[in-house]
Formats: C-alpha cells, sequence, structure tokens
C-alpha cells in the first residue's frame, strides 16, 4: 500500500491520521520484490509528484527506492524501536523479565490478583511498544510497600530487576519525547536542537549507544533536508490503515484478502461524488472478478482444490 499527503498544504500541527492521506496504490501479493515495489512507485509517479518515500528498513523497500531515483526517509518509530532493542533484545534481565511478565499475565487473567496483571506485550516488533510493560514494571517497584505480601512474592522477577526497569523508563520516556517532537511537528533544524537536548541526558552506557543511534539518525535527516524545510518523517499512518482494516474482517475467516481489501481508499473518505461517478463509470465487475480470480483467497483456493475432479460433500 502506497499513502500520499499533500505537503504544500500539510501545517505540521498534529501527527498525520486516516484522514490527512490518500491511498495511492493497493495490492496484495504472496511477495514483494524490490523490483515489483519499485514499478508499483513508477506507477504512482505518473500521477503524482513523489518528493521522498517515508518507510522502514527493509532491505527490499530500501533497494525498491534506489532503483527507482527516489529519496528514502528512514521511519523514525522504526529507528527508535531498532535502537532500544539492539541494547535490551539479548540482555538477560530483560529477558527474563518479558518472560515472567508474560507467564504472570497469563496466570493472573481470571484470578483475584488481576488488577496487578502485567499488560498484554507484542509478538512483534515488541520495542515499538514497550513502554506500558516498562511503566507497569516502574509501578510496581515504586508501590512495593502497597502490595499484598502473597501479590509481593510472584513480581518478586520485578523488584529483583529494579535497576534495569529504572534505566529502561528513563531511555523510552526520552525516546517517547522525541518521537512526539518528530510525528507532530516534523523535523527541522529547531527539532534537531530539541532532541539533542533529550538525548544528551542519557548518561549510561546503553543510553550512550542509544544517544548515538539517535544523534547518526537526526544527521541523516539533516542531509536530506533543504534550507527552512520542514521533514515528514513517521509511517505509523500505515499502520493505523491496515489496524483500521483488521477492525473490519474476521481474523480467522479465511475470506479476509478478498476484494474487500479495496476499501482501505475509502477509509478517509476524502473523496468527492465526481470521483465516485468515475469510478462506477470506468471500474467494471468485470474488472474486480479479474481482481479477485488473481488474488483468490484461502476460502476459494480450497474450494477449488477440493472441488475438483467431481469432488463431492458427504451426503
Amino acid at each position: 500500500m502506497v499513502l500520499g499527503l499533500e505537503l504544500s498544504t500539510w501545517q505540521f500541527t498534529k501527527s498525520l491520521s486516516v484522514e490527512d492521506v490518500r491511498v495511492l496504490a493497493v495490492e496484495t501479493s504472496k511477495g514483494w520484490s524490490s523490483e515489483m515495489i519499485s514499478q508499483r512507485l513508477t506507477d504512482v509517479g505518473r500521477t503524482h509528484n513523489i518528493r521522498y518515500v517515508i518507510s522502514d528498513g527493509g532491505i527490499n523497500l530500501k533497494c525498491a527506492l534506489r532503483l527507482s531515483s527516489l529519496v528514502h526517509v528512514p521511519d523514525c518509530s522504526h529507528v527508535a524501536a531498532n535502537a532500544l532493542a539492539r541494547q535490551y533484545t539479548k540482555h538477560e534481565g530483560y529477558i527474563s523479565l518479558s518472560k515472567s511478565a508474560g507467564a504472570l499475565r497469563r496466570k493472573w487473567y481470571l484470578s483475584k490478583n488481576v488488577v496487578y496483571m502485567p499488560p498484554v506485550q507484542r509478538s512483534k516488533s515488541r520495542f515499538q511498544n514497550i513502554f506500558p510493560t516498562i511503566e507497569w514494571a516502574l509501578t510496581i517497584v515504586q508501590e512495593w510497600e502497597r502490595i499484598p505480601i502473597e501479590v509481593r512474592a510472584e513480581l518478586l522477577f520485578v523488584k529483583k530487576n529494579e535497576a534495569l526497569v529504572v534505566e529502561m523508563f528513563e531511555q523510552i520516556t526520552v525516546v517517547n519525547s522525541l518521537l512526539k517532537i518528530l510525528k507532530v511537528k516534523g523535523f527541522t533544524a529547531q527539532a534537531k536542537e530539541q532532541i539533542t537536548v533529550l538525548i544528551d541526558t542519557l548518561t549510561t552506557p546503553r543510553g550512550q549507544r542509544i544517544r548515538q543511534e539517535i544523534a547518526t539518525y537526526l544527521a541523516t535527516l539533516s542531509s536530506l533536508t533543504a534550507t527552512d524545510e520542514t521533514l515528514v518523517c513517521c509511517s505509523d499512518i500505515i499502520e493505523s490503515y491496515f489496524g483500521k482494516f483488521k477492525q473490519k474482517i474476521n481474523p480467522n475467516s479465511p475470506h479476509s484478502l478478498t476484494e474487500f481489501v479495496l476499501t482501505i481508499a475509502n477509509f478517509a473518505g476524502a473523496f468527492n461524488k465526481q470521483e465516485i461517478k468515475e469510478a462506477l463509470e470506468k471500474i467494471t465487475c468485470k474488472d474486480l472478478s479479474k481482481w479477485n480470480k488473481n488474488d483468490a483467497s484461502l476460502a476459494k483456493k480450497r474450494k477449488k482444490i477440493f472441488n475438483k475432479n467431481g469432488m463431492k460433500k458427504a451426503a
């Protein structure tokens, strides 16, 4: 999916929402090579002037942008999450804390101790949403003496990692603050100064390494920014679109990726009567059938297999 933002009218007063962007392309495939992505971007470029492209650091995406000679702006959310992940993914204390919190959540889910239960953790891209878990752990540490003794007995793993929790909380707080600046105000020379002040407060060895990664990222953005230009550097809106799509489908249904996926283009509601008229006149039922045939859902593929050669359901 390719989303577009009209830079000439964007005011940088809030983070992007579904209503602020337009779907320029949406397509499904079993896999996306850099050549395939490059071709889709070339198609989009025929009708839209692409100033730059914001995305994560996926190899196929970066290669596609090079093939298309397009400027790549690394997504700030992924950069920050990766900086944290590199410091803690293999850290024994964090691994123990994360696993124990997950096990305790499952144990306490329907128990009387549910009020103390850890928040849910993401299975993928965990460091993009790690703050709730660390905030929970810090609260446990701060409220330790007020927590019932029998509950404390099962929360000892948090107390044991108190120093780690405090360190991570301080780092994540700084990261959240700098992300708020970038997501709302975009990247400018002034934003760089504000963020530099923030990351200079990271003084532990791991904090210093995170600081260096963020500083390198800011230097990259500076090299991509023209004088007095404000750079959009967050692609969270893509995840928001897919999140909204998932809300409209049954996650256990084999029918998920039918032609319904094309309705993603209507989520913003930024279309008028003329566009509706043109769509009805130019897009035929035959076009939809062709698209549906090429992108068959799991249910249709199963039906094709089990109904061939005269196979029928048992009476």
